[in-house]
């Protein structure tokens, strides 16, 4: 069985406040009484509540997820960039998607 994921309106149901009050706990913004802040925190520990990185950048319309393409995985060459580019993505806070093209493509001359 699947599990379903939690939403920031569950989180401010739960917590009896408004979906933009815990967006901006969420999001750091200072304008929360600290009460509040400990209160949506709270629950956002007990649902285990994880922002979703596509939702968040619809609605900034900003991303943070970078696309790799590669021909061959198997390739030394490949395999280390897209872990490097991975492991900075990660610590950019970024999603990084890998595709792996199954295809011959013209080499580059």
């Amino acid at each position: 069985m699947e599990k379903q994921s939690i939403t920031i309106y569950d989180v401010a149901k739960k917590a009896g406040v408004s979906m933009a009050t815990v967006s901006r706990v969420v999001n750091g913004n200072p304008n929360v009484k600290p009460g509040t802040r400990k209160k949506v925190l709270d629950v956002i520990d007990e649902l285990d509540y994880r922002p979703n990185a596509v939702a968040r950048g619809l609605a900034s319309k900003k991303t943070t997820t970078v696309g790799v393409i590669i021909p061959d995985v198997t390739n030394v060459y490949f395999s280390s960039l897209a872990r490097g580019i991975d492991d900075v993505a990660t610590t950019m806070i970024s999603v990084c998607t890998l595709q792996i093209i199954q295809q011959n493509i013209p080499q580059l001359i």
